[in-house]
């Protein structure tokens, strides 16, 4: 498991040109900033992977959320959770934010809710 994973480590580094570029200044700084989107890009799957289908989880938890007049989506990324879709009215919307904002409260500090959601249909 661990060769394969070296290979792929590999295979994505040469994609990026990590591998293949000579050795100097400019590369190097080039090398960190190719690192630098790797881990960005990593921790947005991250988020998406886990903190996402959290608070997706808490919404539909909630009774008054959990309604077929509404369709909230919930996206992450670059520490915001999106609400996007629609709602019934607008304590509905307010709810939804709140209801996001604590569990991210009880999850990770320095995520933000963006409550993009519209009212009505």
């Amino acid at each position: 498991m661990r060769k394969s994973s070296i290979g792929i480590v590999g295979i994505v580094l040469f994609a990026a040109g990590v591998l293949c570029a000579p050795v100097g200044t400019a590369n190097a700084q080039e090398s960190h900033s190719i690192g630098h989107r790797i881990k960005e890009d990593t921790r947005d799957s991250t988020d998406a992977l886990h903190i996402t289908p959290k608070v997706k989880t808490a919404i539909l938890e909630d009774d008054k959320l959990n309604d077929r007049r509404n369709h909230i989506n919930v996206n992450t990324k670059d520490y915001v959770v999106h609400l996007v879709g629609h709602v019934y009215s607008r304590a509905i919307k307010e709810r939804a934010g709140h209801v996001a904002a604590a569990k991210l409260a009880k999850m990770h500090k320095g995520y933000k809710v963006s409550n993009e959601l519209s009212i009505g249909r």
